[in-house]
């Protein structure tokens, strides 16, 4: 998995630009790619996707591309199994970023998230961009998650 996620955070930091808006997505990626190097070993799943989801929601047509590709081939070869709560840090800026209510998230019990269903909703924020690449992006990754 971390050969995956250091191939394309790497890719999507060499695209982000010097914009503000840019910089929470550059912070994130700058950490995970300092975690990837120094061979942190257990990296957290949700450690991995961050920057990922961050770069999804850029609405950046070549950045998304990047990272739903990334999500996918993960789920692909069963290395993202999605099967643990996201943290509330995540949780939250998800939800703030996607306008999720406490009803129309799909959580546990507990009312935490669990790590599939934020790639899920993630991924199918995408489904009205305009980009044909975009698109088939987010159909094979919902369909690799199903």
């Amino acid at each position: 998995m971390e050969v995956f996620a250091e191939r394309t955070v790497g890719k999507v930091r060499k695209l982000l630009g010097k914009r503000d808006k840019d910089k929470e997505l550059r912070e994130s990626c700058d950490e995970v790619l300092s975690h990837l190097k120094a061979g942190t070993p257990n990296l957290p799943e949700e450690t991995c996707v961050g920057p990922l989801f961050l770069a999804i929601l850029s609405k950046q047509s070549k950045i998304t591309c990047l990272a739903m590709d990334c999500l996918e081939k993960m789920m692909a070869f069963g290395y993202l199994k999605g099967d643990q709560p996201i943290s509330t840090s995540l949780q939250d800026r998800l939800q703030r970023a996607l306008h999720l209510t406490d009803e129309t998230m799909n959580t546990t019990p507990t009312g935490r998230m669990l790590l599939v269903d934020a790639v899920i909703e993630v991924v199918c924020s995408c489904n009205d961009h305009s980009e044909n690449d975009v698109q088939l992006q987010v159909l094979k990754a919902v369909l690799t998650a199903v």
